[in-house]
């Protein structure tokens, strides 16, 4: 579990026309997401459409945050493992010269053993210790399956890229088009059927594309003059099938139109 996250402003876009009661409950959402990894449940369908937006976000600043806490538990590990061998060295070199004199004085050989236990045995907690502790701030990815028979949503639940089947996912693509065209009020029409077609392009773009491309090119799109049909170059909305059309979708991803 992360103790923090990031909103930004270019997000409040999407948001400004929440009201203060729905902008409240979506905050109240986002602190639940972080903390517990799971979509909380909600009657607001905008505030649903909302999170789903900004959790996009999330998901990406956690990964992230994963990526360097696992490159800094690893430097720590070479470093404390560094240290080990070398007083592991430095030892043995005390160890050779205390049985060059064991003629001499035989206590020292078992007072040096001793020292060496005690030196591996405190590397050996260090180096748990390092573990257990790098180990507390990789991102919190459980869930829960109570909350979720409770009405909770699991963060993965509405993702095409985690569906169990294609037609599912084509189907979650569709509709997360369509609440995108109720989020933004845009002039862009939802999709009513899910045609051959159009099955063909999702596919080229659920297999070459990664979700945050999917979300990134959606919103891009909403927020669109031109695709509003709201430029003196363009008098008409875009429609769903010319979005997805891949060079088109690119485009859309690149924020270029």
């Amino acid at each position: 579990m992360k103790d923090s996250f990031i909103l930004y402003t270019a997000q409040y876009e999407a948001l400004k026309e929440l009201t203060v009661e729905q902008k409240g409950e979506l905050l109240d959402c986002l602190f639940q997401y972080v903390i517990t990894g799971i979509m909380p449940a909600t009657n607001s369908e905008s505030v649903r459409v909302a999170m789903n937006f900004l959790r996009i976000q999330i998901d990406m600043d956690s990964k992230k945050y994963a990526t360097v806490c696992e490159k800094r538990r690893e430097a720590i590990n070479k470093r404390w493992q560094a240290d080990k061998d070398g007083k592991e060295s430095t030892t043995k070199q005390k160890n050779t010269k205390v049985n060059k004199s064991i003629s001499k004085n035989t206590n020292v050989t078992d007072n040096d053993n001793e020292n060496e236990d005690v030196n591996d045995n405190e590397n050996e907690n260090v180096n748990d210790n390092v573990e257990a502790n790098a180990s507390l701030s990789t991102t919190h990815t459980h869930t829960n399956t109570h909350a979720h028979d409770a009405g909770e949503e699991n963060k993965e639940d509405r993702n095409p890229w985690h569906a169990d089947s294609e037609e599912k996912a084509l189907i979650l693509m569709l509709q997360y088009f369509n609440k995108c065209v109720e989020l933004y009020h845009s002039d862009i029409k939802k999709v009513r059927a899910l045609t051959d077609e159009r099955r063909t392009k999702l596919r080229i773009i659920l297999k070459k594309y990664q979700s945050q491309h999917f979300t990134a090119a959606i919103s891009n799109a909403m927020q669109s003059a031109f695709l509003n049909g709201r430029t003196k170059r363009r008098k008409a909305a875009a429609d769903f099938d010319w979005i997805i059309e891949e060079k088109h979708f690119v485009q859309c991803i690149e924020n270029s139109l």
